[in-house]
């Protein structure tokens, strides 16, 4: 195309060159009006072959542009997809947190429901219970041996695979009938069994000696244990005490106690050991040493 433009332009100029007869005989003398017209046809023509030029080098242009836009689309086709397949997995993930977090839920509802249906077995109708609520329903089991199988007594909270506090059924020794205890397994190592527990002042503690012995109140809240219980767990002598407080400030303080053990009910439940003492709350457990519990209806320390 640049070739064709060339030779046009060398044409032009022969042709008004050869259209001025007087140029040729003058034979060197200049014909303003002649020279104005050639240049202005020139200049002309030149204008138009460099506008032509731009048009070309845009011309090709064109295909590399068309290039980078069809990369873009595809990069922009490609970041969609990706972040449709962004989303689609953290939709997964999503959903399979939470059935993780169902299934650990009912596993944990069903470690506490077990336990209640072995109890519910071996309880007399007659002897008095204990108001333990749960916030598991309990279920009726067509195998209860099966049951038994999978979540067997365990003789301590020291014994429980988990390290979740809560709610176990516990079965000191063969001849007892295992029982409901609330297991704190974060404090001192874990593993301790909850004798009483105070914190808002909801459950009034001025009870009969019958509700001492046998226990009151609700495991997940405020209790008391039972001294009954207290002394089928104390009665080897293989247990310590630790005694947590904390006031309204937030200050928090303990004693602990190397051993721990009461008498039966008819040593009116005596406090016959505590071992050696640490801890920052005091010293007090160790002038009880000797005294036999005392109630509103049964004031034993009225004998001291």
């Amino acid at each position: 195309m640049k070739q064709s433009v060339g030779i046009i332009v060398f044409c032009a100029v022969l042709y008004v060159g050869a259209s001025d007869p007087g140029s040729i005989k003058n034979n060197g003398t200049d014909d303003p009006i002649a020279n104005r017209m050639l240049e202005k046809t020139i200049q002309l023509i030149l204008e138009k072959v460099e506008a032509m030029e731009c048009k070309l080098q845009k011309m090709e242009k064109i295909p590399l542009q068309l290039q980078k836009i069809e990369t873009k689309m595809a990069l922009m086709d490609h970041r969609s997809s990706y972040e449709e397949s962004q989303k689609d997995i953290s939709d997964a993930l999503h959903k399979l947190e939470q059935d993780i977090s169902n299934v650990h839920n009912q596993t944990q509802q069903i470690m506490i429901v077990l336990p209640q249906l072995n109890i519910v077995e071996k309880q007399d109708p007659a002897t008095p219970t204990v108001e333990y609520a749960s916030d598991v329903t309990p279920m009726e089991a067509n195998d209860s041996s099966t049951l038994k199988s999978i979540q067997p007594p365990f003789t301590s909270c020291k014994n429980v695979p988990s390290n979740v506090s809560g709610t176990y059924l516990i079965q000191v020794d063969k001849d007892s009938a295992p029982f409901h205890v609330y297991c704190e397994q974060q404090s001192f190592g874990g593993g301790w069994i909850v004798m009483q527990h105070r914190y808002d002042g909801s459950l009034d503690f001025n009870r009969t000696w019958q509700q001492y012995r046998d226990g009151f109140g609700n495991l997940e809240q405020e209790f008391w244990l039972g001294l009954e219980k207290v002394y089928q767990i104390t009665k080897d002598g293989w247990c310590e005490l630790v005694v947590e407080l904390k006031d309204f400030d937030g200050t928090y303080k303990y004693a602990w106690y190397g051993t721990f053990q009461i008498g039966n009910e008819k040593e009116q439940y005596v406090l016959n050991d505590v071992g050696q003492y640490r801890g920052n709350a005091g010293n007090a457990m160790v002038h009880s040493i000797g005294n036999k519990f005392s109630t509103i209806d049964h004031p034993n320390d009225m004998d001291t």
